[in-house]
């Protein structure tokens, strides 16, 4: 051992002088080094800080996202793998591998102490959430079970982050009361720095009617989180929750309608999406082909340099260097030039993952997202760099070890094999086209995907709108008639703000997908069903307010009232489908909100522009929607939308749109 260890030692201080002797030689085999370890390591710091560094948790392996999944989904699942209410509660009682499941829905929390109101970004749990977690408040408690009962008083806990922003670190936080969504209640905890659970969350509540069915929260769509038993495996958890699934399909055939399955999956995945997540994978794969491809060219360098270096080779063999040990020699040398790409690639991945980060910075990213070092990616770097010094220095080693000693020395080294060479150097030249083809079809599947993502260019320019989100609930604003006449004079204040060239307010949630409702045209035949199809609620003058032109027709007005004849405006690829030879206006389209429910019949006012109602992240080819006046139908949480004047800065509206709200 000790001898092996010194002629390694030798071998790496020889490898070097020879490095220092060729300097040409070294710069091009290092630079192609550089190139493939640099793009390999900063992709799997992506992959690593998106995907496969645990989460903060005590056995964060077996927190799982309990995700039903099948051929289609129904509109009440408006989120994908979401359950809604009453299937939850189904599956969580009839299932047996997990401790418990926790329930939660995304949403807004508002919080007043009657001086400041506060819009938080948070999640309505079930009160089993830190005992899944295994995470506790830093101050004050955590939930417990009699904070879900009926008739509870609502009660939340907030981020560390939070507490110091808003409430300046006080100490007296625990036990205030505030006004939560409109109802008294108070804050009972701060959660440790850095905890933002699921994504980005700042506050957490227990609603007293969360899980009971038939309540005006039965409506929302339930994310489900569980931990796994410790004598239970993936594979049995995986059985158990599909068998599970499938018995109760039919006791809510609208909720589950379509699945047959369930996807169990980290948290990570189910945060980030499949999308993102094969995106991720196949990157990965593609600098891993630009690795071999950096790998085949320091092959070729060395498969030369070994015949330059034939005489010298053939001598030691004839001094009784063994063949092991001149392959031993040969990569220790490939060794050293792996080990500087190695230390430029890691330079070269930082430098990446700053300028990634940069350009991240303002993208509300999940809070456990980190794209630091840490020890896996250096056991990675590691593991590349000696793969690496293998893939390209061991053929090269073989070849330069099995010369002929005595031809060798007879010819003066003029030639070493170059038959064999030149086949073996053909071959480098053909996996590195291989290899190249196969990272342009990677390449060209990446932008097809890319492409697909933003298929339908935006007839508007969204970086020119100012977005802000807002809810109003029942216990300030009781009836329809409040919400819709807040949201009436806000718009209208807004307008008439110096700088403001339009304002309005939508349901709309930036550019994600709309609700989806059921509908169905004159144009159908009577045995055909309705469709499912997005529905956005505006309120007059959302188009202008947004940049958008009418293609035909008119907007809302305030005419447009729940006693009035109800009005829909169509977009432009409804109307394509269902009317390709026109005319459009005044056609009528049955609107239908709830499964079994009766039509609502609308006279089409207008046709919009293509504004992406299924979102931006979706992939469907048609994007067929509607737009529906908030007059006729009210929102209690909206967005308010506003456009500056050419010559003014949208950003510099948010402090008089906080006013104007307040």
């Amino acid at each position: 051992m000790i001898r092996l260890a010194e002629n390694l030692r030798q071998d790496l201080l020889f490898g070097l002088r020879m490095m220092a002797r060729e300097p040409g030689f070294t710069a091009m085999a290092v630079f192609a080094l550089v190139i493939g370890i640099g793009f390999v390591t900063g992709q799997f710091i992506f992959l690593n800080g998106f995907l496969l560094r645990p989460l903060p948790f005590d056995q964060a392996g077996r927190l799982l996202a309990i995700m039903p999944a099948g051929e289609s989904e129904s509109v009440h699942r408006q989120k994908k793998n979401l359950f809604d209410l009453e299937s939850f509660i189904a599956f969580r009682d009839r299932q047996s591998s997990f401790e418990d499941i926790i329930g939660g829905s995304l949403g807004t929390i508002n919080v007043s102490d009657g001086v400041t109101a506060r819009r938080y970004d948070g999640s309505i749990v079930t009160p089993n959430m830190d005992k899944i977690l295994r995470v506790s408040p830093v101050q004050g408690r955590g939930f417990e079970p009699a904070d879900g009962r009926p008739g509870a008083e609502p009660v939340m806990i907030i981020s560390h982050a939070a507490w110091l922003r808003d409430f300046s670190g006080d100490a007296g936080i625990v036990g205030r009361e505030v006004l939560i969504n409109s109802r008294p209640g108070r804050i009972i905890g701060v959660m440790p720095p850095g905890f933002h659970f699921p994504e980005r969350e700042d506050a957490w509540m227990v609603s007293p009617d969360l899980l009971v069915p038939g309540n005006s929260m039965a409506d929302r769509m339930i994310m489900a989180i569980g931990r796994l038993r410790d004598d239970v495996t993936l594979d049995q958890a995986q059985g158990d929750a599909d068998a599970v699934i499938r018995s109760i399909t039919d006791l809510f055939p609208e909720a589950l309608k379509g699945v047959d399955r369930v996807e169990l999956k980290s948290i990570q995945s189910s945060v980030i999406g499949s999308g993102m997540e094969k995106i991720l994978w196949v990157m990965m794969i593609a600098v891993v082909f630009i690795l071999l491809i950096a790998c085949a060219n320091v092959a070729n360098l060395l498969l030369a340099r070994s015949a330059a270096r034939g005489r010298e080779l053939a001598i030691r063999s004839a001094l009784g260097a063994t063949r092991k040990r001149m392959i031993m020699q040969m990569l220790s040398e490939s060794m050293v030039l792996c080990a500087l790409g190695a230390t430029g690639g890691v330079i070269l991945s930082i430098w990446l993952m700053e300028w990634m980060s940069g350009l991240l910075r303002d993208i509300r990213m999940p809070y456990w997202i980190d794209l630091s070092l840490d020890g896996r990616i250096l056991a990675f770097v590691c593991l590349v760099t000696v793969a690496s010094a293998l893939i390209s220095g061991f053929v090269p080693a073989l070849k330069a070890s099995s010369l002929d000693v005595n031809t060798m020395l007879k010819d003066g080294g003029r030639t070493m094999s170059g038959l064999h060479i030149g086949v073996f150097t053909k071959g480098l030249i053909v996996v590195q086209v291989s290899l190249s083809f196969a990272l342009l079809v990677l390449a060209g599947l990446m932008l097809q995907a890319v492409t697909l993502q933003t298929r339908a260019r935006l007839p508007i320019e969204p970086a020119e709108v100012l977005g802000a989100r807002l809810g109003l609930f029942a216990g300030e604003y009781p009836k329809d008639e409040d919400v819709n006449r807040f949201a009436t004079e806000l718009a209208d204040r807004l307008s008439r703000v110096p700088g403001v060239a339009g304002a309005s307010v939508t349901s709309r949630m930036e550019f994600s997908a709309n609700a989806e409702w059921w509908f169905r045209t004159t144009a159908m035949r009577d045995e055909e069903a309705d469709f499912v199809s997005h529905a956005e609620i505006i309120l007059p003058g959302y188009f202008e307010a947004v940049g958008a032109k009418l293609r035909a027709g008119q907007d809302f007005s305030a005419e447009d009232t729940a006693e009035s004849e109800a009005v829909v405006i169509v977009n432009e690829p409804l109307a394509r489908r269902h009317w390709p030879e026109g005319p459009v206006l005044g056609r009528l389209v049955g609107i239908r909100r709830e499964s079994g429910g009766e039509h609502v019949w609308a006279t089409v006012v207008g046709v919009a522009p293509d504004l992406r109602l299924e979102g931006l992240e979706n992939a469907r080819v048609d994007g067929a929607g509607v737009y529906l006046p908030i007059t006729q139908k009210s929102i209690r949480f909206m967005t308010v939308v506003l456009r500056g004047s050419e010559d003014v800065e949208v950003r510099t509206l948010v402090p008089i749109l906080r006013r104007t709200v307040q």
